[in-house]
């Protein structure tokens, strides 16, 4: 009795076995073809032509952003550069300011000549005042505007100060005389007879002026710079005065 049970329980393992067996091989093969399937689904997919372009933007943004980040880099560095540059120039411009009597000596050892837009400085070397004439101005005086060009006859006769204020002083044979007086921009004040005469702007190397003309004098007021000059004439036509006001510099007396 015992001898058949043990082979119904044994009949119904191997039964159950091949069953499982089968079971699974369905399975994996099911699997295959789906796998088969998908595989076969993924080879015929492709991208659209806007998700490509989109990414292709995406990129060259990307691209630029790296291209204006090392343009940055690069303009900081020239700006720095500039920077350096920059204060080259102002410390150059300062050691001239603070050495401006020099300065100004060299400057006006050159003929300016106004051309409208700009402005000529042509190195003279001829000398415009004699022994003779170095020998009228004050012994304490280190150096003086001067005009280089003067009419026909006229000499220099003489030179004082006064309150700040320079006076040069020339005569012809005829007692006819041109005052030349420099004094500091803003200290002073000239007072200039409006009664029965022409009124008009003029221009003096580039710096603006005032003339006034009447039937025996003309008189030219103007600034340039720290310094304020008048030009008064009993014989001299304006453009005979503009002349010599354009070819005022500065020299040295000692």
């Amino acid at each position: 009795m015992n001898d058949l049970k043990n082979e119904y329980d044994a009949a119904v393992r191997e039964r159950a076995d091949a069953f499982m067996k089968a079971a699974a091989i369905a399975m994996i093969r099911e699997n295959t073809l789906e796998y088969e399937k998908h595989k076969h689904g993924a080879e015929s997919i492709r991208l659209s032509v806007e998700f490509l372009e989109k990414k292709t933007a995406l990129i060259r943004k990307l691209e630029q952003s790296e291209q204006k980040k090392a343009l940055q880099k690069r303009f900081r560095s020239l700006a720095r550069a500039a920077a350096v540059i920059l204060l080259c120039l102002l410390t150059v411009c300062t050691v001239l300011t603070a050495t401006v009597d020099a300065f100004r000596y060299r400057v006006f050892e050159l003929l300016w000549i106004n051309h409208g837009e700009y402005l000529e400085l042509v190195p003279v070397e001829s000398e415009p005042v004699s022994p003779e004439e170095r020998a009228l101005f004050p012994a304490d005086w280190q150096g003086s505007f001067y005009p280089s060009k003067l009419p026909q006859g006229f000499a220099l006769n003489e030179v004082f100060e006064v309150s700040s204020i320079q006076y040069i002083t020339f005569h012809d044979s005829k007692k006819h005389f041109i005052n030349l007086s420099v004094s500091p921009a803003g200290k002073t004040k000239t007072g200039v007879n409006n009664e029965n005469v022409k009124i008009s702007e003029v221009e003096i190397n580039g710096a603006k002026g005032q003339a006034w003309e009447s039937e025996d004098t003309c008189l030219i007021i103007w600034m340039n710079y720290e310094h304020q000059f008048s030009l008064f004439s009993d014989v001299l036509t304006l453009s005979e005065m503009l002349e010599i006001a354009e070819s005022i510099k500065y020299m040295e007396i000692k």
